[in-house]
């Protein structure tokens, strides 16, 4: 049974088109994997899908069993790779809490560690509690958990990384 279904699609920004005349079905029980160059149109594609954008041109039909707000698109590889892009956007990840001692600093980082992204984060994504003096917010180690905040830059040394700033613990 079709879920989803481009017909004739043109896609863009202002009328510049980056993708014509593209047609696809995604049936039930199909993964629907994207890959191409840089500027080929794999992220104006997915948020067309998510109507974050409206095609140029054609159209995009939905079974009644699919609801848009059930599509995931995962940013988490291009926040990665240009981070400076995305410093302050709401971020909300869901993942295993963990609190490894980082000897350097001698202070335990908070992290949460998304279980379906170990390849590029294996280590997690730290975060910083909204009110930093309450740990009895904090889950047990291993725990289920979703964490709310800010994407942010942290600078330690010569090196920058992702956290979550001004984050919240959601139960």
């Amino acid at each position: 049974m079709t879920q989803i279904e481009a017909k004739n699609l043109s896609l863009g920004y202002e009328k510049q088109k980056v993708v014509s005349d593209l047609n696809f079905t995604v049936s039930e029980g199909d993964y629907l994997c994207i890959i191409g160059e840089n500027g080929s149109g794999k992220t104006t594609l997915m948020k067309t899908l998510l109507s974050l954008n409206a095609p140029l041109k054609g159209e995009i039909v939905f079974s009644e069993d699919v609801k848009k707000n059930q599509i995931a698109y995962s940013q988490l590889v291009n926040i990665l790779k240009e981070p400076d892009e995305y410093l302050g956007t709401p971020i909300k990840v869901k993942g295993i809490y963990s609190a490894p001692f980082n000897g350097f600093s001698h202070v335990y980082n908070y992290t949460v560690t998304i279980q379906d992204n170990t390849q590029c984060c294996a280590k997690g994504i730290e975060f910083f509690l909204r009110n930093e003096n309450d740990l009895s917010l904090l889950p047990e180690e291993g725990e289920l958990v979703t964490i709310k905040g800010a994407l942010d830059l942290f600078e330690e040394g010569k090196h920058a990384y992702c956290v979550i700033s001004d984050a919240m613990i959601e139960q």
